[in-house]
């Protein structure tokens, strides 16, 4: 299995490589006035408006510092909507064996994500668990559950 890497707050992510468009450094991300917090804004690559998300925010973890220029990975149509993520910093494409996937689950994965509760809920369909590197261990992101996890955690605000 071929995995895009890259960091966010510390902390090692990878997702499959056939549902990455694209990596983009050093763009401006425009806000989007009264979008879920867990949105970033958009950005226009190439005429193409894509969603940013702000993963950060649907795993609990403090907000990054401010920048004018962010790195983002852009996903394919199949994910469902033209959408990226916002991240700290890009690595590599890596190879992993999916036996080394642990915790398919993945309610609660690595070091420090499953405190904060509240999210927890939304993360189970981000998240298909972790691997074991050579780096230490990885989240694996699941790019097509991020919409869904989005919309319920709206309703579930809505309906409280």
């Amino acid at each position: 299995m071929e995995l895009c890497t890259f960091r966010l707050a510390g902390r090692l992510f990878g997702t499959e490589i056939g549902l990455v468009k694209e990596v983009v450094e050093h763009v401006n991300v425009a806000e989007v006035p009264h979008a879920s917090p867990d949105i970033s804004g958009i950005v226009n690559i190439r005429g193409k408006l894509h969603l940013v998300v702000d993963l950060r925010r649907i795993f609990g973890f403090p907000p990054a510092e401010t920048r004018t220029d962010v790195r983002l990975v852009l996903f394919k149509n199949a994910v469902g909507e033209s959408m990226g993520v916002q991240v700290d910093a890009l690595g590599d494409v890596i190879s992993i064996d999916p036996r080394l996937i642990e915790d398919r689950r993945a309610g609660e994965i690595a070091d420090g994500v499953s405190q904060f509760d509240e999210r927890r809920k939304a993360r189970q369909g981000i998240a298909l668990g972790v691997a074991r590197t050579g780096s230490g261990l990885m989240v694996l992101l699941a790019p097509t559950g991020i919409l869904p996890a989005l919309r319920e955690q709206v309703g579930d605000e809505i309906r409280h």
